[in-house]
């Protein structure tokens, strides 16, 4: 009886030594899943062209150290500047600023992404005047060239970013000269430069100004800009205001230089003196400037000078 007692206090003991589990063994903590603490979105790309498009990713970073790309939705703020698709393809519409987001398991990755127009390029067209102001041994020239003259207008471009450098030859003839400049928020590119340029030993000094010109669909530019010219020997200035006119791009490659003239954008420099036969500044000088102006005015200038005594080909 004795022995028996022991057996199953005995059993009982080894029961209790297995744990009050319900005759299981050691418990394992279960795997935790990953959070997601971070969002990003590549490339780094924060500047477009209108029609251009960049490819962006949404990038998952995760409480294990781990990230991988994953499959968000994308959206545009302003679908007018910049729209976005599924897939992550975002493409310049206009000029302006446009915020695309990515959107996963409630969280948000941001881009502020800007659109400018494409001016990387050759531009031609015509220039037509709209003002023009004389002074010095200048006064008379805006009567050569009233409201409505037109002059060709060739533009080479290179762009880098929002920022260009180029050359321009502001009468159509082969005066042509460096500017740079910058291209706005608003889409406007603005430009600038002063150059000399010498012909057959009379210096000029060629400023242009006032360079404020657009476009929409990388084809065709409209505006407007000042061009300014001084010569040493002629005391004062003459500056012609104009727009542009029927202006569009010819090649996606930068003009580096102009040709010289060709027939029909001769310049002559027709100066009329008085009784001084030199270029001193006690000369009585009138500077005409036909810029590539019609055949009549041409011959009406040449004519006028001759009959004051001079005529210097420039």
């Amino acid at each position: 009886m004795q022995a028996r007692t022991l057996v199953v206090v005995a059993l009982l003991t080894t029961v209790g030594a297995c744990g009050g589990n319900g005759g299981g063994g050691p418990t394992t903590p279960s795997a935790q899943t990953p959070t997601l603490p971070g969002l990003s979105i590549t490339p780094a790309t924060d500047l477009i062209k209108i029609k251009a498009s960049e490819t962006f990713t949404a990038n998952a970073t995760f409480s294990d150290g781990s990230s991988r790309s994953v499959q968000a939705t994308w959206g545009s703020d302003n679908p007018s500047v910049a729209t976005i698709d599924s897939t992550g393809r975002a493409t310049g519409v206009a000029p302006g600023l446009a915020t695309i987001y990515a959107d996963y398991q409630g969280m948000r990755a941001t881009r502020l992404l800007r659109v400018v127009p494409d001016y990387q390029g050759t531009w031609q067209g015509d220039f037509s005047v709209t003002g023009c102001g004389d002074e010095g041994d200048w006064t008379g020239v805006c009567q050569q060239a009233p409201d409505g003259t037109l002059w060709a207008l060739t533009l080479g471009i290179t762009q880098t970013r929002d920022s260009v450098i180029g050359t321009t030859d502001p009468y159509g003839d082969d005066f042509a000269g460096p500017v740079s400049g910058t291209i706005r928020q608003s889409g406007h590119l603005v430009v600038s430069g002063t150059y000399t340029y010498t012909r057959k030993g009379h210096l000029a000094e060629i400023t242009v100004s006032n360079w404020e010109t657009i476009t929409t669909d990388n084809e065709r530019m409209t505006g407007r800009y000042r061009v300014t010219t001084r010569v040493a020997g002629l005391q004062g200035s003459v500056y012609h205001d104009g727009e542009l006119r029927n202006v569009t791009k010819t090649s996606a490659t930068p003009l580096t230089a102009v040709a010289e003239a060709s027939v029909g954008l001769t310049r002559d420099l027709l100066l009329t003196r008085g009784r001084s036969s030199g270029l001193s500044s006690a000369a009585r000088l009138v500077a005409v400037w036909a810029l590539a102006a019609p055949a009549t005015s041409l011959t009406a200038a040449t004519a006028a000078a001759r009959r004051h005594g001079g005529l210097l080909r420039w």
